[in-house]
């Protein structure tokens, strides 16, 4: 399960990760109170569109040609900043974390990178639980049978 504390090195590796154009990154997945990181999406077997977030990261420094643009900063749930000194320069890197889902009117880049990524992610869930639940009615049938 998702853990900033635990895992705030590789959370920063993998927001420095991104491409140039991309301005955010998804880091994991929240259902109700249960967040799982992107590779732990197999271990989720019900899902409810109402209580899907997906938390982003992204960054900003002095450096970073595709920053957060902070002004955006209040316009997402359950944000976590921190920041770590790049040690090759000395400069000082705030990481950003938020979450949304695709319900956004998509006007900036940002939420225009979300409402992608968003999709893929939710499709993906709808897809696996789907499967999980035709294989378990499947062995209920053949059982009572």
């Amino acid at each position: 399960m998702f853990n900033l504390e635990e895992n705030k090195q590789s959370i920063m590796k993998l927001i420095d990760s991104r491409e140039k154009d991309e301005i955010i990154i998804p880091v994991y997945v929240r259902l109700y109170n249960n967040k799982y990181f992107l590779h732990e999406l197999d271990q989720i077997k019900m899902f409810n569109p109402a209580a899907f977030k997906v938390g982003f990261g992204s960054s900003s420094g002095m450096f970073i040609k595709n920053s957060f643009p902070n002004q955006l900063l209040l316009s997402y749930d359950e944000t976590h900043v921190f920041m770590d000194v790049d040690a090759d320069t000395g400069v000082a890197v705030r990481y950003i974390l938020f979450e949304s889902n695709d319900k956004n009117d998509g006007t900036t880049v940002v939420d225009s990178q979300i409402i992608f990524y968003a999709e893929k992610i939710r499709e993906y869930l709808e897809q696996q639980c789907g499967e999980y639940k035709r294989q378990l009615i499947q062995s209920q049938m053949e059982e009572s049978n």
